[in-house]
């Protein structure tokens, strides 16, 4: 007995989305940089699950923006301490390296791509991450997450929650925000 039309057809879709998602997986065509962060084109959604899309958005962050670029964050730091957005003693003064702007960008990134596709009040948040372990927090989280605060615990640095409040959340500069 053949399939039916439906059968087909969501088995065709199937793997379409497998095949061009394998690719994307591997090119990250349509993820790039410009001078407002970090960007990746809407298609992105039709092939990944949240999960997925952030820690490919982490990749294609750190392929993009490799060591030996020129780093800004000594000077972000120095316009936070002039316009005395943070206590003095909160401006790091460790060694401005690539990385810095490596996690700032996907920062910004990742609370984009979080912000974008949270579940409406109404939908189990645990749905969204079944299967995912990397960024199962998420799950136990209400579903009005407040993304700022679950990368900051992520990180490791959710002490420091009030100094990164404490800078404007704007982008005064185009470009990623100057909390992150």
């Amino acid at each position: 007995m053949l399939p039916g039309v439906s059968q087909v057809a969501e088995a065709t879709i199937g793997r379409i989305q497998a095949l061009v998602g394998r690719d994307l997986r591997e090119s990250r065509k349509g993820i790039k940089r410009d001078g407002k962060g970090m960007k990746y084109a809407e298609y992105y959604w039709l092939f990944f699950d949240l999960p997925t899309f952030v820690m490919l958005g982490f990749r294609a962050t750190f392929d993009t923006i490799r060591e030996g670029k020129a780093v800004v964050a000594g000077k972000r730091f120095a316009k936070m301490r002039d316009q005395a957005w943070m206590a003095r003693r909160s401006i790091w003064i460790w060694p401005m390296t690539c990385a810095w702007t490596q996690l700032a960008e996907w920062c910004y990134l990742a609370e984009r791509q979080i912000n974008d596709r949270l579940p409406s009040s109404d939908t189990e948040p645990a749905a969204l991450f079944q299967g995912h372990t990397a960024l199962r927090p998420i799950a136990d989280r209400p579903a009005r997450l407040d993304t700022a605060s679950f990368l900051l615990e992520a990180l490791g640095i959710e002490d420091l929650r009030a100094q990164f409040e404490a800078v404007p959340r704007d982008n005064r500069t185009g470009g990623v925000g100057y909390r992150w």
